[in-house]
């Protein structure tokens, strides 16, 4: 088993009549590597950069690492009201 080299990106995205849109883009394509038996924890990464939303609607966070023979995604949705 051997460690996975990648790139991460995490993004806020809102729902606009039924389609994902990009809204900001929190985390850009940082290299991140993931050793044997671990993982990434996004919320580590995430929450302390405080991102604040006034628009009233309906979001998602989205992540993606990809890596030399694939891509991981995950998604967290939410509500301004």
């Amino acid at each position: 088993n051997n460690d996975i080299f990648g790139s991460l990106t995490i993004k806020i995205q809102k729902d606009t009549n039924g389609f994902w849109s990009d809204y900001q883009t929190s985390i850009n394509n940082v290299p991140k590597t993931v050793s044997v038996n671990s993982l990434i924890k996004l919320d580590t990464i995430f929450n302390p950069l405080n991102i604040k939303i006034n628009d009233v609607g309906h979001y998602r966070v989205y992540a993606k690492f990809d890596y030399e023979t694939g891509s991981v995604e995950s998604n967290w949705e939410f509500s301004v009201v």
